[in-house]
């Protein structure tokens, strides 16, 4: 395969795109809600949880109408189908299940949880298929290769130890601070959870018109290691799980 069918397999255009994702987890991470409510520490969580609800609803409108009718899935592809996966053209796109999937990471975790889970999605599984599509050799499964599958854990791993690095040396309020007794506790959560992410990416499938992907699957498979891990290890259960209470 050339260099330039690699590069079109790879479609830059696309993962650039979907990175634009980490806006979300990075507005939560700014608080920017805070100011309404200075007493409430989740009051941005809860904000964000109903304007991603609210965004979900209308999108999921507007692909119901789009797969049903087949003149506005035609002019929809027109204007955006490069930013779709060919098999996204006849059934829901992975925006939808990054959305969904961060419902369920703002009403569970903490906000620590929330931005590694979307970091891991938005920047591992774009490097898994760069290091699959331009260096992968061995395969694995399901096209996927070894080169691919490191390239996800390797840098899983190492961006979200940098994140907790910054934090770290920011002095943000966290157990998971690196420069504390829990460091060894911490490389251990992020390296496990990085790995069994890695395996859930490997065996990656399509399943419910497009809904169920790796967009849902693996940001909740980190979220769900870290959480049952920092368990294990003996963290607070509020440093990591914080469901929150809509009705007050």
């Amino acid at each position: 395969m050339t260099n330039n069918e690699n590069f079109k397999k790879f479609n830059l255009k696309r993962k650039l795109w979907h990175m634009l994702g980490l806006l979300i987890p990075f507005l939560l991470y700014l608080d920017i809600f805070r100011f309404l409510k200075t007493e409430d520490e989740h009051i941005t969580r809860i904000i964000g949880f109903y304007l991603l609800l609210s965004f979900f609803i209308f999108l999921l409108i507007i692909e119901i109408i789009r797969l049903s009718y087949r003149p506005f899935n035609e002019f929809f592809i027109n204007k955006v189908g490069f930013l779709l996966k060919k098999s996204e053209y006849n059934q829901i796109h992975g925006s939808i299940s990054y959305i969904f999937a961060n419902i369920i990471l703002f009403y569970f975790f903490t906000k620590e949880v929330i931005f590694l889970s979307s970091l891991v999605l938005m920047i591992s599984d774009p490097v898994a298929a760069y290091f699959g599509i331009f260096f992968g050799k061995h395969k694995l499964y399901n096209q996927k290769t070894l080169e691919g599958f490191l390239g996800f854990f390797l840098s899983s791993f190492g961006i979200a130890i940098l994140f907790l690095s910054i934090i770290s040396l920011l002095d943000i309020k966290t157990e998971y601070n690196l420069y504390s007794s829990n460091l060894f506790s911490i490389i251990g959560i992020i390296s496990v959870s990085s790995f069994i992410t890695s395996i859930v990416e490997l065996f990656s499938f399509t399943a419910l018109y497009g809904f169920l992907d790796d967009n849902l699957t693996i940001p909740l498979t980190f979220a769900i290691c870290i959480s049952f891990l920092s368990y294990f290890f003996g963290f607070p259960l509020d440093s990591y799980f914080s469901p929150l209470n809509l009705l007050n």
